[in-house]
């Protein structure tokens, strides 16, 4: 049911500072799933990542799993942001996902990864 999802780069705008990527090899209940990421400068030494993602769900797996999956996407999102933010600011990765690398590959957890 949870295949190991690969994410390939669709486009890359690095004059609109853009990245957009998609999912493949998704669970059977996810038929797309989509992440753009745009960097806006609002200041000199300050920029603002905003993330755009898209998830279209199928069936009565999609519809029963909808709500969990935002929660669960979302509170994954902010500990992606945080982790940017103190790699952006420090120059080194956070404790948190220094952690999450020891424990090993990504796929053998459930989680991915985006090289």
């Amino acid at each position: 049911m949870f295949p190991q999802v690969e994410e390939t780069i669709v486009a890359y705008d690095e004059s609109a500072r853009t990245l957009t990527y998609a999912g493949a090899r998704l669970p059977v209940f996810v038929s797309q799933a989509r992440n753009r990421w745009r960097v806006t400068a609002i200041g000199d030494n300050r920029a603002r990542v905003s993330v755009d993602a898209t998830m279209e769900l199928r069936g009565a797996a999609g519809w029963l799993l909808a709500v969990p999956l935002r929660v669960w996407l979302t509170r994954e999102g902010r500990k992606t942001r945080d982790d940017l933010k103190h790699f952006v600011e420090h120059g080194q990765r956070s404790q948190r996902k220094q952690r999450r690398l020891a424990r090993g590959p990504a796929r053998s957890r459930g989680e991915c990864e985006i090289r």
